[in-house]
């Protein structure tokens, strides 16, 4: 008796294993194919499944590791924080033409909820 209760605890850890490692896989594969860089986008860092390039940047100087990933990316490149990609433009040039020259194409950028927070509501686009 002690045998049968011994094996029916064993298989019910094992399926409740598998469904744990099933929901791991299939968050993992979903936030992958999900969250893909776009065709159109940029060449950038490879991202981190779930939180990007979070980790790929140093929040303590900023500026500093962008101008680096510019050196070896170029100019204009691409980053995922979190669950958003986003465009870099990293030289006044570069800016200045995406701004100026294209700005049509740049009119309707979202609003990102980290720049509202730095910015204390200065600066809101009209």
């Amino acid at each position: 008796m002690d045998l049968s209760f011994l094996y029916s605890g064993s298989c019910v850890d094992w399926d409740v294993r598998s469904l744990l490692l099933f929901l791991v896989v299939f968050i993992l594969t979903l936030d992958y194919v999900k969250n893909r860089r776009p065709v159109s986008f940029p060449p950038g860092p490879w991202a981190f499944l779930i939180v990007g390039n979070i980790f790929t940047v140093d929040h303590s100087r900023t500026h500093e590791s962008m101008t680096q990933l510019s050196e070896r990316y170029g100019d204009v490149y691409s980053l995922r924080m979190g669950q958003k990609w986003m465009v870099v433009l990293n030289r006044f040039e570069v800016l200045k033409e995406a701004l100026v020259t294209q700005g049509d194409g740049f009119a309707d950028r979202p609003d990102l909820p980290l720049v509202d927070d730095v910015a204390h509501g200065q600066g809101d686009r009209m």
